[in-house]
């Protein structure tokens, strides 16, 4: 590496007249090692002078150009048919559960399978019983379009319910890949894109460490879209992997969306699949109603999608592949007014969609011919969608939706890269604390009447026979052994899961406050682990500072029993349902939850 930079700057001074053929001759065969140093941690920050080098010695040699077969292109989009019948037989779509004879059910504790969480429910739930069977009346397809999205940064369940229910999981999803491959089916893997949902630190850190390694690393998907969402990683972050070289293309594609330029080195505009003999055209768009109204990622550039499309789609005809596709992330209105501007599409890949796709078949157009087919995959990545094409002519066509449950055993390489992803957030906190996520703590609700967090051993003393007694009999005095011992890997280090699992954080938002629960640079405050009496009851600083004999008076004692006092109505439920939501704990049902942790202080019985 020092030869190589000492060669650079040698010749720097003496071929400034061609700087691409120079970078070139320098690096050679190690062109891409740039892009490997851009990668190393998205610490490098990026200067117009660094891009405009990256573009020079990238697009040398770099060719876009696509040879021309027989193949023809077709398909897609449509307005749902009111009739399933008539359209599977129109289209040849037959609808199949799957082919796997394995029905055990999961069972209880961390085991072999590598579990990330487990829960004695598990041991009651069956998938296949839940989800049905895939693939059942499938033979070996001649090929199969697998289509994914909408991860959203739900990059592994939660747990907390019980994972054996829940759907989703990259590690789940490169089982059923494996599974594909063991099958020996030839298939074609397409996400939509939208990994990410938040800002800042750890969704770099999400997606450097555990989303594109599993995605294009493990799973190595043909051809991913570009989300809205996704811009909000800075263009420094996504440089590195929308960027292409002769010997490494990036599978990362946008009709409309430009990293620092719409370069085609910098982002693939569209990409040529050449796959199992066949050859598919695969872009993406952001259209105008979901294009963010104010970017402030510099170097992140949108542009009209109808026109940006108008320019690309007679390249990608070019390529005179069998299908081109269009991942659109727009509004189902917009994307049909896109499909029917560019029939040129068969297959439109919708992100506006349910948060469950269709059970028995795609959307269709109606009285297409040949059909032309909206898939909708879902939301937080829980679902595939594949269509099989059967018989040399393709023209036989069958749906699956397979939910990536808990038939699907753990990936041991995927919860490998997930240990990554929490040693890398370790990291982070360690040397630069919460601000480094872009995180900081605010004054708890009612500060200035409750002060401050203390933790719920200090409500032991007076409420040991009531309240204390029940909670410590509780999953909520657990809540962090969950983190720390049952999840595998731990992710006491992650502020999306510690926010429900300790006193102190606002679990909606993913912050702290001021004096809650702490776990940066190596000190822990272990007496705010587990969900606790002040959770909901609020900071106890100032009640049990007037509670001792002689310390307060008697309407002190009131004011902050009265401002802690909760009841069962709606308030009480709304501070259950911001950790019981449908992403952690999907069949939560307060009055059957609320069984379990009752307690009833004597003191307001009397009161009442």
């Amino acid at each position: 590496m020092e030869n190589l930079t000492q060669s650079f700057y040698a010749g720097l001074s003496t071929n400034t007249s061609n700087f691409p053929q120079f970078l070139f001759n320098t690096l050679g065969n190690q062109t891409f090692i740039m892009k490997k140093i851009f990668l190393k941690n998205n610490t490098v920050a990026l200067s117009p002078l660094v891009v405009i080098i990256f573009i020079g010695f990238l697009q040398h040699d770099l060719t876009f150009s696509q040879q021309t077969n027989s193949g023809n292109s077709r398909v897609l989009f449509g307005q749902s048919d009111t009739s399933t019948s008539q359209a599977e037989t129109r289209a040849g779509i037959s609808t199949s559960p799957s082919d796997r004879d394995d029905t055990t059910k999961s069972s209880p504790g961390v085991n072999s399978r590598g579990d990330f969480t487990s829960s004695p429910s598990n041991a009651e739930y069956d998938p296949i019983a839940a989800n049905g069977r895939y693939f059942e009346d499938w033979d070996t397809p001649q090929l199969a379009l697998v289509f994914t999205g909408g991860l959203d940064g739900y990059v592994e369940p939660c747990g907390c319910a019980g994972i054996a229910q829940m759907k989703g999981g990259l590690s789940r999803r490169a089982t059923f890949f494996k599974e594909l491959r063991a099958k020996d089916w030839p298939y074609i893997a397409i996400d939509n894109g939208g990994f990410v949902k938040g800002f800042g630190r750890q969704e770099e850190l999400k997606f450097s460490s555990m989303i594109e390694p599993s995605i294009v690393g493990q799973m190595k998907y043909d051809a991913i879209g570009i989300g809205p969402n996704d811009l909000r990683l800075s263009a420094d972050a996504l440089l590195p992997y929308t960027t292409s070289s002769p010997d490494d293309p990036s599978v990362f594609t946008s009709a409309n969306v430009g990293v620092y330029d719409f370069n085609p080195v910098l982002t693939t505009p569209f990409r040529v699949i050449d796959k199992h003999d066949v050859r598919i055209g695969v872009t993406s768009i952001i259209g105008k109603s979901w294009q963010p109204k104010n970017i402030s990622n510099n170097g992140i550039l949108l542009d009209d999608p109808v026109e940006r499309l108008k320019r690309i789609v007679p390249q990608m005809e070019e390529a005179r592949c069998k299908w081109l596709i269009l991942i659109s992330h727009a509004s189902a209105q917009e994307t049909l007014e896109i499909s029917n501007a560019f029939p040129q599409f068969g297959i439109i890949v919708c992100a506006d969609t349910p948060s469950e796709p269709p059970l028995m078949t795609p959307k269709l157009v109606t009285d297409s011919n040949p059909a032309r087919y909206v898939i909708e995959t879902g939301e937080k990545g829980k679902f595939a969608i594949v269509i099989g094409f059967f018989g040399s002519d393709y023209t036989t066509v069958k749906y699956q939706r397979v939910a990536f449950d808990s038939r699907y055993e753990n990936d041991r390489v995927i919860v490998e890269q997930m240990q990554d992803y929490q040693d890398n957030l370790r990291d982070e906190l360690e040397t630069k604390g919460l601000a480094g996520f872009g995180i900081r703590p605010v004054p708890p609700p009612n500060f200035n009447l409750l002060g401050k967090y203390v933790g719920s051993a200090k409500c032991e003393p007076c409420h040991q026979d009531d309240s204390y007694r029940v909670w410590r009999r509780s999953d909520h005095a657990k809540a962090w052994v969950s983190l720390a011992e049952t999840s595998v890997p731990a992710r006491i280090y992650d502020p999306e899961c510690v926010c429900c699992h300790v006193v102190g954080w606002n679990p909606e938002e993913r912050y702290p406050y001021l004096s809650g629960f702490s776990n940066e640079k190596g000190n822990i405050t272990l007496d705010l682990v587990n969900v606790g009496c002040e959770n909901c009851h609020g900071p106890g600083e100032k009640h049990c500072l007037v509670e001792p004999e002689g310390a307060g008076t008697e309407d002190e004692r009131e004011r902050y029993r009265a401002a802690m006092r909760l009841t069962t109505d709606e308030t009480g439920q709304r501070l259950c349902y911001t950790c019981h939501d449908l992403d952690n704990s999907p069949d939560f049902n307060f009055d059957e939850y609320w069984s379990k942790i009752k307690h009833v202080e004597k003191v307001i019985l009397e009161d009442e």
